[in-house]
């Protein structure tokens, strides 16, 4: 039982590490949508273009939120059982 303790806290870690990233990941690429669009004319048209036909949800805020917050929650829920036994 200790040893599957300690993978889930090291899956948990690994997951924190990873939402981390993610985040500064969007941050990098918001900082250079937004110089790209003042610099190259042919980007910002074709940013015009794909927001005409704009999905729901942003692909890039799913993986930095969504997907690292379920597997998160996955991981503090075998902590939880885990230390219920």
């Amino acid at each position: 039982m200790f040893v599957l303790r300690v993978f889930a806290f090291l899956g948990l870690s690994i997951t924190l590490v990873w939402a981390y990233i993610q985040a500064r990941h969007k941050y990098l690429m918001h900082a250079m949508h937004v110089q790209c669009n003042e610099i190259m004319p042919e980007y910002r048209v074709t940013i015009e273009y794909w927001n005409k036909k704009k999905w729901p949800l942003s692909n890039i805020w799913l993986l930095t939120y969504v997907i690292p917050t379920l597997i998160a929650l996955v991981w503090i829920i075998l902590i939880v059982l885990f230390f219920l036994q």
